[in-house]
């Protein structure tokens, strides 16, 4: 299933744009072509990611972009991240 590319090219015209992006992966079922692929593209745009609660598996947290795991763990400097960021880009999961 291909994204939609009017979609595909709104998400890059926000992140241009944005001061403070985030990326917050989660969900299950991450093949590793797919985690390798966020990886790359947090890396490329110099994104933080962070994982949804119980599932550090979707993102490497020895990658130098993974900023932690949101929900009761969560550190507080994450959760100020979080809040300032102006754009996140919500990927495998819902907010």
């Amino acid at each position: 299933h291909e994204p939609d590319a009017g979609k595909l090219k709104q998400m890059q015209d926000l992140l241009a744009k944005a001061e403070r992006p985030m990326i917050y992966v989660g969900g299950s079922g991450w093949t590793p072509e797919g985690k390798s692929g966020i990886e790359q593209f947090a890396a490329a745009q110099h994104i933080p990611v962070c994982v949804g609660f119980r599932r550090l598996d979707a993102f490497d947290h020895g990658h130098p972009n993974f900023a932690g795991e949101m929900g009761p763990p969560a550190a507080p400097e994450l959760v100020k991240r979080m809040k300032e960021a102006d754009v996140v880009l919500v990927v495998g999961t819902r907010l």
